[in-house]
């Protein structure tokens, strides 16, 4: 996997060597008893800045959700 992982992480097998990463890791965490945070070396920090890069679109499908100011206001 890591040597998949370097060749290239956007090529097509990349999300699917991620999946699996990620899915390897859930199971450690079962198995463990403990969440996967703490098996990568515990807590690192209280806040966690936020960024959207997400495209607006002036027509939203789902206009009844807030928009990222609305989101912002409440933090």
């Amino acid at each position: 996997m890591w040597r998949i992982r370097r060749g290239g992480g956007f090529k097509p097998w990349g999300k699917l060597v991620s999946t699996i990463e990620m899915a390897l890791w859930d199971i450690a965490g079962k198995e463990a008893g403990l969440p996967v945070y703490k098996l990568l070396g515990g807590k690192m920090r209280d806040r966690v800045r936020v960024y959207n890069g997400s495209f607006r679109d002036p027509n939203p499908p789902y206009p009844h959700l807030e928009t990222p100011e609305q989101q912002a206001e409440k933090m």
